[in-house]
């Protein structure tokens, strides 16, 4: 569980991956790109669960992660 930041990496990738946090009712939250690494404050959320969606090109994929 994440309490005020999140640190978001991708391996073997050098190029650069756009993500979006969205809550449960489905609104994007945070918007930004990232090449390799990044850190999200995550103090600004409300508690709860979200998914974090990566767009690279054609290729989407989804993680979750809760917001104590």
């Amino acid at each position: 569980p994440a309490t005020n930041v999140i640190t978001i990496e991708t391996t073997g990738n050098n190029e650069v991956v756009n993500f979006e946090i969205i809550n449960s009712t489905g609104a994007v939250v945070y918007k930004s790109n990232l090449i390799q690494k990044t850190t999200v404050q995550t103090s600004i959320l409300a508690s709860g669960a979200y998914i974090i969606k990566f767009i690279n090109g054609n290729n989407v994929e989804f993680k979750k992660f809760i917001k104590q």
